[in-house]
């Protein structure tokens, strides 16, 4: 599928997306001016940040209904229609750029590191798709989308699809552009967006974020949750502080909330207590509240509960399938899986999931902390004050869910990084410390990247190196086996392979349940299954009576550039007779 879409060009892969998100910057901008030139004031602050997420927000809608009615034909051709709108608009009000004023400032040496640190984070958001759960989920659905729609869709062969939302909806702008680090580029750029509007007010803020290692996970992944929890961010401090000042600009804020919890179904559960704070703020307006809730809970929402039900039969999928679906066994294993992956529900006795937040000791587990900062904040009572609890309500949240992945605490330490005060010399000097470990990462990744494998020119050997699947997907392709292959060597589905590869993601999440050996021989049967990859046959069913055809050479890639790529042998079985269908 990957080749269908994007190309080996380099250069086209990352500007298309970098255009189309600098683009918006500037209409967002042009609006913002238009509206002060009206003296139309939305928001008290923040007003081109706003106008840039409301876009993104129009954009989901009508993609979520081409989706629900089947027309994903059209995807490409709305998105041009947009451009051209925008550069109408753009066109008509080109007088206003006289009005932008560009202060220059006396840049000083913290402002230079910070630069050389954004800039070395954008070039590695910039490299080709290469996380697991991009390539297996993400990207892959929202590829799924843009070629197919979801009319077609095998849920037992993608299974992780069910957890649709306007994550993956507007990754679709991804394959239109040709652009498979649109993701990864949006999620940086609104950063530095955010980081830029603030410049002179926090820098605090920008030092603690670049000092978290998971930085390097939230900027290198097409996963938007930097995207959604810079939203999330903007939307506390517009309430916290006090800056919506009329009925439109209450309204924008719900909104903009309630599109933030279509992002991912556990924002819904991030959203809930910031919608309280805004109910609480403005409890005299309850009426226009709840008004204001129904009708942007009718435009982003919505269209994803109406997807997920039409798609997967249940608008919570996969969650409570018991109580609002089919009860699909399947769908058990995958809530379950989804929860205690990494988590404490399964895991209560590793002590090293506690420490994870704060510091990883797993080479391999290197960047997906959020440093040791985040423990002087967290203990800071003064800091909770301020910022009302929240962050501490957020944590409380997320382990209530049976997860501690640091990832899941994104919001809660934006929060608290956006209001912390770095005023003591040992705060500031381990905030340096840690910006200095990511930069000295970050380069040394790029060096690897950029110079010994020479991306620009060729991204074979970066991916084959660094990208989930790819390496293996090439290996089965010089096969050239037509009939359906069943990959028990692949923990997941991958955009890399060909439609008649099978992963054992499913098998995998049943491998504790009574159903998998039945299950195992109904899906060889169902799916036409020929061939089987496997290490060994003590994995297979002995019913099915198989003959080695030969082995095949795999890589274990990951994107950590300090583990160098495991290779194995597995070896390709031909299914002669199925014994097992009775």
């Amino acid at each position: 599928m990957y080749e269908l879409i994007f190309t080996n060009n380099f250069f086209i892969n990352f500007f298309n997306g970098f255009l189309f998100i600098i683009f918006n910057i500037f209409f967002s901008y042009l609006i913002h001016l238009n509206l002060k030139e009206k003296n139309c004031i939305l928001i008290d602050t923040y007003q081109p940040l706003i106008i840039f997420f409301l876009f993104f927000a129009l954009i989901s809608l009508v993609f979520n209904l081409l989706i629900l009615f089947n027309k994903y034909q059209y995807f490409k051709n709305t998105l041009i229609l947009v451009f051209a709108f925008q550069l109408l608009f753009i066109v008509k009000n080109f007088f206003l750029i006289k009005k932008i004023k560009i202060k220059f400032i006396k840049i000083s040496r913290i402002d230079k590191f910070i630069i050389i640190l954004l800039i070395s984070l954008y070039l590695i958001s910039i490299l080709p798709i290469s996380d697991a759960d991009s390539i297996s989920l993400h990207q892959y659905l929202s590829n799924k989308i843009y070629l197919n729609g979801l009319k077609n869709l095998d849920l037992e062969k993608n299974l992780g699809f069910v957890i649709y939302s306007n994550t993956q909806n507007l990754l679709i702008i991804s394959p239109i552009l040709n652009s498979d680090s649109f993701g990864a580029q949006l999620n940086i750029i609104i950063l530095i967006f955010f980081f830029v509007y603030k410049f002179r007010e926090n820098k605090n803020f920008i030092l603690i974020i670049l000092s978290c290692p998971l930085i390097i996970y939230f900027i290198s992944a097409q996963k938007l949750q930097l995207f959604f929890g810079i939203l999330y961010l903007l939307i506390f401090i517009i309430v916290n502080e006090k800056l919506i000042k009329n009925k439109i600009g209450l309204f924008i804020t719900i909104f903009l909330l309630i599109f933030y919890s279509s992002g991912n179904l556990s924002y819904i559960l991030f959203t809930v207590p910031l919608y309280i704070y805004i109910f609480l703020n403005y409890k005299k307006k309850w009426i226009e509240i709840l008004f204001y809730s129904i009708i942007s809970f009718l435009f982003t929402i919505l269209p994803v509960f109406l997807i997920k039900h039409i798609y997967f039969s249940n608008f919570l999928a996969p969650f409570f399938d018991q109580q609002l679906g089919a009860n699909n066994f399947l769908y058990h294993a995958l809530s379950y899986s989804l929860r205690t992956t990494e988590g404490w529900l399964g895991n209560t006795s590793d002590l090293q999931i506690y420490l994870r937040p704060f510091i990883s000791l797993n080479l391999i587990e290197l960047s997906s902390s959020l440093g040791i900062i985040f423990l002087f904040m967290l203990i800071n009572i003064n800091l909770h004050k301020k910022t009302k609890f929240f962050s501490l309500i957020i944590i409380a949240i997320v382990i209530s869910t049976g997860q501690i992945l640091p990832r899941y605490y994104l919001e809660a330490f934006l929060i608290l990084s956006y209001y912390f005060n770095l005023n003591k010399f040992y705060l500031k000097a381990l905030t340096i410390s840690q910006n200095l470990i990511i930069l000295a990462i970050s380069l040394i990744f790029i060096n690897i990247a950029y110079f010994n494998m020479n991306v620009v020119l060729d991204k074979d050997e970066y991916m084959n190196n660094f990208s989930f699947s790819y390496y293996n997907s090439i290996q089965q392709k010089k096969l050239n086996i037509q009939d359906n292959v069943l990959d028990l060597t692949s923990v997941r589905p991958s955009l890399f392979y060909d439609d008649n590869i099978f992963s054992a993601r499913t098998f995998i999440l049943l491998k504790n349940y009574p159903e998998f050996n039945k299950y195992f021989k109904k899906f060889v049967d169902e799916k036409s299954i020929k061939y089987i990859i496997s290490e060994s046959k003590e994995n297979i069913p002995a019913c099915l009576k198989l003959i080695k055809i030969q082995d095949i050479n795999q890589v274990k890639a990951i994107r950590n550039f300090l583990i160098k790529p495991l290779k194995s042998n597995s070896s390709i079985f031909k299914i002669q007779s199925n014994n097992c269908k009775s």
